[in-house]
């Protein structure tokens, strides 16, 4: 008996899960600026998966050809990562599309990314639009009673409790 023996045949062993949105994979991805910012900068919270199908995006392999190239990337999660990556405005659509309902799952963000990373790139916008993007929000007043006037309603009520017990005394 030798130690090939003890192991299971690969037919037992569980398959790679698979994507359920593999049909979608002949889509082709470019890097938008934002994209090519980020990978040189690491502003976001990416995920190890999401930045290296990032990297791996060039605007003429589709997924299908990327996952050939980086059997690693072949997860069952691929195209969320990709619609993830579209919905932070990292990569645009090149050829073909991803399924409407895994771009807007993908919208509903479970990570908190700043405000700042989506604000308009500069020379994109007038002036004016990116000093607001970058502004504090003014502190609004929260409404308050003066501090000096409860004791004075208090004493008012006070007189009022003494002169009905005055009376109430004469009746």
């Amino acid at each position: 008996m030798n130690a090939t023996d003890l192991l299971p045949p690969l037919a037992t062993l569980p398959p790679a899960p698979s994507d359920p949105y593999e049909s979608c994979w002949s889509v082709v991805l470019a890097r938008t600026p934002r994209g090519d910012e980020e990978v040189s900068r690491h502003l976001m919270p990416l995920t190890r998966a999401q930045r290296s199908l990032l990297l791996a995006t060039d605007g003429e392999l589709s997924l299908k050809q990327v996952v050939a190239q980086q059997p690693e990337l072949r997860t069952a999660r691929l195209s969320r990562e990709a619609a993830r990556l579209l919905a932070f405005g990292l990569v645009k659509q090149v050829r073909g599309e991803l399924p409407r309902q895994l771009i807007v799952e993908a919208m509903n963000l479970t990570i908190r990314v700043p405000l700042s990373t989506f604000a308009p790139r500069e020379g994109a916008s007038p002036p004016a639009l990116a000093a607001r993007a970058h502004a504090a929000p003014t502190p609004r007043p929260t409404p308050r009673r003066e501090a000096g006037a409860w004791p004075v309603q208090a004493i008012a009520l006070a007189a009022i409790l003494a002169l009905a017990a005055v009376w109430l005394a004469n009746l």
